[in-house]
C-alpha cells in the first residue's frame, strides 16, 4: 500500500466506469463514488467524510499485511487525502447472496466465526468497524470486508456496543439464511427485541451501552444446531 500524490481529476477520468453501471445495479453509497477499472475499485470519498476516513485509512496503512481486504494505494491531492484503491472481488459473492444459498450449517458457523475474527483483528489496530451488513462483505475462498473505511478509531469512538450488536445480528442472519434489514425492513427496536428474544438473557446484557462479549458470541454461534435454527426461525417469522 502506497501513498500517492495525484489529482482527483486523473482518478475520475482515467478510463474507468462507475461501479453501479458496470454491475448494472444501484448501489446505496452516499459517502463515496466507486469507479471500476481493470480489476481495481477506486473509491473517491465525499468531501465531508475525508478527514475522518483519512485517519482510519492511514491507520490501516500501517497494518496492511493482515487486512481483510486488499488495499492498493491511498490518494492525495496537494497532500489532502481524497480516496483509495482496492481489489475488485468480481468472483466473490456478497454474504447477502451466500446466506440465501444452500450451504451447510457448519459452513455458516465457520463464516460467522471468521467475521468475529476480522472484528477482533481490526480492534487490535484500534479501529472499531460498525457497518456490519450482508452487502458489505463478500465470500469466496475467504471473507473480504468491502467498506473497510466504515468505522472509527477506538480513541474517539462510542460505537463499540453498537458494532458488536450489529455483528452478532449479521451472524444470526447468516445462521438463519435471512436478511433482517433488506428482506424484513426491521426497525432498530425490532432488532434489539429480536436479539433479546433469541439470546439467553442470563448470558449477556443487550443494550447500546454494554457491548456483547466476544467469548459469549463465539460460544453462542458454536452451540447452534438445526433444531435451534428451526426453533428461532419460527420466532423470527412471527415478528
Amino acid at each position: 500500500m502506497a501513498k500517492i500524490e495525484t489529482t482527483l481529476w486523473e482518478i475520475k477520468n482515467g478510463g474507468g466506469v462507475l461501479l453501479e453501471d458496470y454491475l448494472k445495479t444501484e448501489l446505496q453509497n452516499s459517502e463515496s463514488e466507486l469507479i471500476a477499472k481493470e480489476g481495481i475499485i477506486y473509491k473517491i470519498i465525499e468531501q465531508n467524510y475525508r478527514k475522518k476516513k483519512k485517519r482510519i485509512m492511514e491507520m490501516l496503512h500501517d497494518n496492511e499485511n493482515t487486512l481483510p481486504v486488499d488495499i492498493y494505494d491511498l490518494y492525495y491531492e496537494n497532500h489532502y487525502f481524497f480516496g483509495y484503491s482496492m481489489q475488485f472481488y468480481e468472483d466473490y459473492k456478497t454474504l447477502y447472496d451466500v446466506l440465501k444459498s444452500n450451504i451447510s450449517l457448519k459452513e455458516r458457523k465457520k463464516i460467522c466465526l471468521s467475521l468475529i475474527q476480522i472484528y477482533k483483528e481490526l480492534l487490535s489496530y484500534k479501529i472499531v468497524y460498525f457497518d456490519w451488513h450482508s452487502k458489505n462483505c463478500v465470500y469466496g475462498h475467504d471473507i473480504k470486508l468491502l467498506d473497510i473505511d466504515s468505522g472509527d478509531l477506538t480513541t474517539s469512538c462510542s460505537y463499540d456496543a453498537l458494532a458488536r450488536r450489529n455483528l452478532f445480528m449479521l451472524c444470526l442472519e447468516i445462521l438463519h439464511g435471512m436478511d433482517f434489514d433488506f428482506d424484513f425492513d426491521f426497525s432498530e427496536e425490532d432488532i434489539v427485541g429480536l436479539i433479546d428474544t433469541l439470546v439467553p438473557k442470563e448470558e449477556v446484557i443487550l443494550s447500546k451501552s454494554i457491548p456483547l462479549d466476544f467469548n459469549f458470541l463465539e460460544k453462542e454461534i458454536k452451540s447452534y444446531t438445526k433444531t435451534k435454527v428451526e426453533y428461532q426461525r419460527a420466532i423470527i417469522l412471527k415478528k
